[in-house]
């Protein structure tokens, strides 16, 4: 399930106000199934996503929106991995 938008994106200027962190941690409380957590994802709150709740992350300007795409990725990747 996407659970978002966790932090204002540009990518979509019109939506909702964001949920957050804990909008996330609560939304896990409730469902069981997984769960992406999207909108304004970077590797700077990535992990902090997966320590909320969510099963991974969904992202677009995070990488996209950067001169080296596939560095962007594994550091996002790498993000994601590190323990907190």
């Amino acid at each position: 399930m996407g659970v978002g938008p966790i932090f204002f994106t540009q990518t979509k200027p019109d939506i909702k106000p964001p949920l957050g962190v804990e909008g996330l941690r609560e939304i896990r409380k409730r469902v069981r199934i997984p769960i992406l957590a999207i909108g304004g994802i970077n590797t700077e709150n990535a992990r902090e996503m997966i320590e909320a709740g969510a099963d991974g992350v969904a992202v677009v300007s995070a990488i996209l929106a950067t001169e080296n795409i596939i560095k962007a990725a594994r550091e996002l990747a790498q993000a994601i991995r590190q323990r907190g």
